[in-house]
């Protein structure tokens, strides 16, 4: 291992591997090689408290750039041949302005420095405020995009509702948190009664922009059916719009299931034995049973 490797590794933050091959390189040295194992135990300690949450991200984050700053002063002395290497609290001399030594020490601060921009570049980074962009679509899909209601967002504990952009369909989070950029998204459609949401999975901030596709709003109706002398009606057939049908019970009562939002008007119609006894619009509740009289013989 030459030094130009351990500076790029180090460089690269790949702080344990530079250790163990420094570590390596020094064998013929054996102080040289102690100092290169105390620094490896001081990054698997820093690694373990780091783990257990026991010391906060600035000290890791100062701890690690002495770290780097050892390597780079001992791992220097990897292109001096094993005889002339000098542990480096025991130099004295060579160290004026146009020395060896002096140069090596410049260098190292430099790469130091240059790995302190970057890591707070890469903390900025990661700790900046993002924003979510999302596309919403009727059950029609693209050819139906919705500009209008509320689309609300949820990642983790953090909520907020969306705005409307210039593109027809398109909507913004603006200035989500970082610190919620890893947990799942999940958005939820309000003051639409014509849409309900489709089945989604838990997106990621990796999958934006998203797209969220919309399915027409249901009504789960119920009711009664009565014969002419309001008696209940059991086994009678009960169709609505003629595309959802179901039986009554031994007691008369019906559930359907009905792709229409609540208020809408649908026509009922209602048979018994195959004749028809029943043909009215009603008006669709989530809430409200609706009772069928029946037509008398």
């Amino acid at each position: 291992m030459d030094f130009a490797t351990l500076k790029e590794l180090v460089a690269q933050s790949r702080l344990q591997e530079a250790a163990r091959l420094l570590a390596g390189g020094l064998a013929d040295t054996p102080r040289l090689h102690a100092a290169a194992i105390q620094l490896q135990e001081r990054l698997s300690r820093l690694e373990g408290q780091e783990r257990k949450g026991i010391v906060s991200p600035a000290e890791a984050s100062l701890e690690r750039n002495r770290i780097s700053d050892a390597l780079l002063q001992l791992g220097a002395q990897l292109d001096i041949p094993a005889a002339e290497r000098i542990v480096p609290e025991a130099r004295k001399e060579n160290t004026g302005p146009g020395s060896r030594t002096t140069w090596l020490r410049v260098g190292s601060t430099a790469v130091v420095l240059l790995l302190l921009v970057l890591a707070g570049f890469s903390y900025w980074q990661r700790n900046r405020p993002f924003d979510l962009r999302a596309y919403v679509y009727g059950p029609q899909g693209e050819s139906q995009p919705v500009s209008e209601g509320l689309i609300k967002l949820q990642m983790g504990a953090y909520m907020a509702d969306g705005l409307w952009e210039g593109k027809p369909g398109q909507v913004l989070f603006p200035d989500i948190p970082a610190r919620f950029r890893r947990d799942s998204i999940h958005l939820f459609p309000l003051g639409m009664p014509q849409f309900q949401k489709d089945t989604q999975r838990g997106y990621t901030y990796a999958d934006a922009p998203i797209r969220l596709q919309l399915k027409a709003a249901a009504t789960h109706w119920r009711g009664l059916v009565r014969d002419a002398d309001g008696m209940p009606l059991a086994g009678a057939l009960v169709i609505a719009d003629g595309e959802y049908r179901t039986r009554t019970d031994s007691l008369g009562h019906f559930q359907l299931l009905i792709g229409r939002p609540e208020g809408s008007r649908v026509q009922v119609r209602v048979r018994v034995k195959g004749e028809e006894r029943y043909n009215k619009q009603k008006v669709l509740s989530n809430s409200t049973a609706a009772e069928l009289i029946l037509n008398p013989l």
